[in-house]
């Protein structure tokens, strides 16, 4: 998961310019089908980046590939996943 966050971070260009930082609490379900579904985000901070900060979590999680369902006793099920994302410039 973090390799795939590092790949697909876009920083946004706004919030760099002002050295702005945040971080984005993800929120998501793998579904039956191993897909991702239900993706909610929320901000740490609240800003006038924090929608940048947030659309582009989302976008990150909504890149993720298809997963295999989680399995119990032979069945598949939803399961639950939170994931921060920290968005912080190198000083």
């Amino acid at each position: 998961m973090k390799k795939h966050v590092e790949k697909h971070l876009k920083y946004p260009k706004e919030a760099k310019k002002n050295k702005a930082e945040n971080r984005v609490i993800t929120m998501f379900e793998i579904d039956k089908s191993g897909n991702v579904t239900n993706i909610k985000v929320r901000s740490r901070q609240k800003n006038e980046y924090q929608a940048l900060f947030e659309a582009e979590a989302k976008r990150i999680i909504e890149a993720l590939p298809k997963f295999s369902p989680a399995l119990h006793r032979g069945k598949s099920f939803k399961v639950s996943y939170s994931i921060p994302i920290n968005f912080t410039l190198n000083k």
